[in-house]
């Protein structure tokens, strides 16, 4: 009479001993998964690529217009050029980088649709202009194929004693690779194909109106 009762405390030992071998086994699981788990702390990043470097010097490479206005005021010394400051306007939407071939000011630059400072032959302003549509500019890649008043659109214009030289560029591209507050820094490298052309890069103090 006793055999049931034996057999039935067996079973239950059995069935107990498995049960906590599901546990452990469940367990070891779920601590492999989290081992697998991005971390959740935000200030924690997982693989973010590092921000792209600067380059070390601003310089105009090339700079040309095809207007007879251009022509008939160079010859021009762009590698005389080691400096540029740029304006932001409009809350953001408008970013103008100055190139002067000369000594102006950022005030004398940025009103130069008003007054032009450029007073002598050989003196020029080289002017690119970055538009993202109704957003802010930011760091990234801008053609002037992408249009007016299209997000990430570039363009430029030459200013010299006789006025301002639209390059009409066409193709060709102007990287912003780091900006933030008062700084903005990036290459460019323009041109159309009757011949106006503007390649460099730049490093800039940013000022705001």
């Amino acid at each position: 009479m006793q055999m049931p009762c034996l057999y039935g405390f067996m079973v239950f030992i059995l069935l107990a001993c498995e049960a906590e071998q599901n546990m452990q086994e469940r367990r070891m699981i779920d601590q492999t998964q989290v081992n697998t788990l991005p971390e959740k702390n935000p200030l924690k990043k997982v693989s973010q690529p590092d921000s792209t470097p600067c380059p070390s010097i601003t310089q105009v490479e090339k700079a040309q217009a095809t207007t007879p206005s251009f022509r008939e005021n160079g010859p021009y010394h762009w590698a005389q050029v080691r400096s540029a400051q740029a304006l932001s306007e409009r809350e953001g939407q408008h970013i103008k980088v100055f190139f002067p071939l000369g000594t102006f000011t950022l005030g004398e630059m940025a009103n130069v649709t008003f007054i032009n400072p450029v007073r002598d032959k050989g003196q020029a302003i080289l002017i690119l202009h970055f538009s993202n549509g109704q957003n802010p500019v930011i760091e990234g890649m801008y053609q002037p194929s992408a249009g007016y008043g299209k997000p990430f659109w570039v363009t430029g214009e030459i200013v010299v004693k006789n006025g301002a030289n639209l390059m009409g560029f066409q193709t060709g591209q102007a990287k912003i690779l780091n900006l933030d507050q008062d700084k903005i820094c990036g290459t460019f490298d323009l041109q159309n194909e009757r011949g106006a052309q503007a390649t460099g890069s730049f490093v800039a103090k940013l000022e705001k109106r």
